[in-house]
């Protein structure tokens, strides 16, 4: 009697033993890896979206896109550096209404965009751990291509080359440490040439008008600096 139940005290023991090590693995699993041990990330963002630029119409005037709500998505994998230096894909999307100081028929101030901005970056990190968080301050740089889909326009949409610049700060609890809250402030600039904005005239590129050096349509359209600044908030899931 004495040595069945010392067999079965030994079998839950084993059973308890069995059941905490399958627990303490799934937990593990569930809070991830803290930065500098993850292999990928994901993430989404939300933050405001706010061009800067201004652009003159030689009939209406200034012209300005506002500010507007965005939304974003990433991936990075971190191959580099002790997984310090990673490599990111980022697309964001926001809408903004256009706006001109003279008339509401103004070319930009009709064409109310969608902007989609699709860049590729190299990011590099540096991982610590205070009070209880894992955190992981970090600087991103990149290009890819801003789109513009006109809600008026007939011709639809525009592509411009764009490159980006970031800072911003990954904090994971201990926790959750597979989880995190991400706060970046964001560049993008890019050459700005629709609607013929600059000087309003089509210049060089095309064969020129008899007595004159201004190219028919289809020339290149004089195109102005432009640069957007985005402020964002967003979770990540690390693994």
């Amino acid at each position: 009697m004495t040595e069945s139940c010392i067999r079965r005290a030994i079998h839950g023991v084993a059973a308890l033993v069995a059941l905490m090590t399958a627990a303490t693995a799934a937990e593990a699993q569930v809070r991830g890896l803290p930065p500098g041990e993850d292999w990928a990330t994901i993430g989404v963002d939300f933050g405001l979206f706010s061009p800067i630029s201004t652009f003159e119409d030689a009939e209406f005037g200034e012209s300005r896109f506002e500010r507007g709500g965005a939304f974003g998505v990433s991936a990075t994998v971190w191959p580099i550096l002790s997984r310090r230096i990673g490599i990111r894909a980022k697309v964001i999307r926001s809408e903004t209404d256009g706006v001109n100081e003279m008339s509401e028929f103004a070319p930009l101030a009709v064409n109310d965009p969608t902007q989609w901005l699709f860049t590729g970056e190299l990011i590099g990190r540096l991982p610590t751990r205070a009070a209880g968080l894992d955190l992981a301050p970090y600087l991103a740089g990149g290009a890819g291509m801003k789109q513009y889909n006109w809600a008026v326009a007939i011709h639809d949409e525009d592509r411009f080359f764009t490159w980006t610049v970031a800072g911003g700060i990954e904090l994971r609890p201990a926790l959750l440490r597979g989880l995190g809250l991400n706060l970046e402030m964001r560049s993008y600039g890019s050459e700005f040439h629709a609607f013929g904005i600059d000087d309003g005239t089509w210049e060089p590129g095309t064969i020129a008008r008899e007595g004159t050096n201004i190219g028919f349509y289809g020339g290149v359209v004089g195109g102005v600096t432009n640069i957007d600044l985005l402020f964002s908030t967003g979770l990540s899931w690390s693994f």
